[in-house]
């Protein structure tokens, strides 16, 4: 047997289409005793092909029903086990077990047989903000109906002294196995959010230099309010002016126009960190959202004000006679 196996490493052993920190494979179902949707409205979901000790190596809670067994595997046994995000979104509470759910029907395409529900397992990744694209359903396979396989192992010791034994176990099985991509479910964890951090810091660099080119706009408006009517300040100043109502006058509709654009701004700018959010911190999203707004907006904010106060300070300090000079 000529097979291509990928190890991942958590601590019995366990293989699947795809492990958690992996992408799963997409389907639309027919779920029987529901309305029938529309064409092309059928819900999409994800599906894994797994071997039958996977949610208990993986130890997912079993919420309810059962396992799958070895005799899951027989010809003619359709059956799988979906997690609640599944019976939150696609059964809308409904219990699950016994329910049958089947692949829909596709261009033309007859829809496949029907899979029956036995059991239902907690979310194995992080539950919260899940859609029903996120709905899980596992199938059972056996080894050689998967590639490429990936297999899980269990390490009662350090999961880097296990892998070169497993190269060793691996060729005694079968000298034409191909062991590749041996990591930890850490390191699978990090090549995951490898795509992330790249957009993160992309996303940051833009940021970051959106942010000097608004600050730079920002002062250069102020400071050409101010020198535009550094005359008129000098006269006001000379004639009696409360040097406060100057001042407020003069940057009243410089002040109204950055409001207007920090808000205008800061909207869009809050529903794409907000969404971004959950991915960045899934549990505190919405307070990393607000916090990035709101230091944004202050850093703005700041940077208008000392665009303000020093040409401010050499318009009051300007003389009448170099203010009458410069008309």
């Amino acid at each position: 047997m000529n097979m291509h196996a990928k190890f991942i490493l958590p601590e019995a052993v366990t293989y699947g289409a795809r492990l958690p920190g992996m992408n799963f494979l997409g389907m639309r179902i027919d779920v029987d005793g529901m309305p029938a949707p529309a064409s092309g409205s059928a819900p999409a979901i994800r599906r894994a092909l797994v071997g039958p000790n996977y949610h208990e190596v993986f130890k997912t809670p079993l919420m309810r029903g059962r396992y799958f067994s070895d005799g899951d595997l027989g010809d003619g046994r359709r059956v799988a086990i979906v997690d609640q995000t599944f019976v939150r979104r696609v059964l809308n509470g409904q219990d699950a077990i016994g329910r049958h759910v089947r692949v829909a029907a596709d261009e033309g395409k007859s829809p496949g047989p029907w899979i029956e529900i036995v059991g239902v397992v907690g979310d194995i990744t992080d539950p919260t903000r899940k859609t029903l694209g996120d709905s899980m359903l596992f199938e059972p396979a056996a080894a050689e109906a998967v590639y490429p396989l990936y297999v899980a192992v269990h390490a009662r010791t350090n999961a880097s002294a296990v892998m070169p034994r497993i190269r060793f176990v691996a060729a005694d099985v079968d000298p034409a196995l191909r062991v590749t991509e041996m990591m930890t479910m850490d390191n699978v964890g990090d090549s995951d959010r490898v795509a992330l951090d790249f957009f993160a810091r992309l996303m940051a660099g833009i940021s970051i230099v959106a942010i000097i080119l608004a600050t730079a706009g920002v002062y250069a408006l102020m400071s050409f309010t101010v020198a535009r009517r550094t005359a008129e300040i000098g006269i006001r100043i000379a004639l009696g002016a409360n040097p406060r109502r100057v001042v407020t006058s003069t940057f009243a509709r410089a002040f109204t126009q950055v409001t207007i654009g920090l808000i205008l701004g800061g909207i869009p700018a809050g529903l794409i960190v907000a969404s971004l959010g959950p991915e960045v911190a899934p549990a505190a999203g919405t307070e990393v959202a607000i916090g990035t707004c709101i230091a944004a907006t202050s850093l703005v904010a700041i940077v208008t004000l000392l665009a303000c106060v020093f040409p401010a300070r050499r318009a009051l300090t300007i003389q009448p006679t170099d203010a009458l000079k410069s008309t």
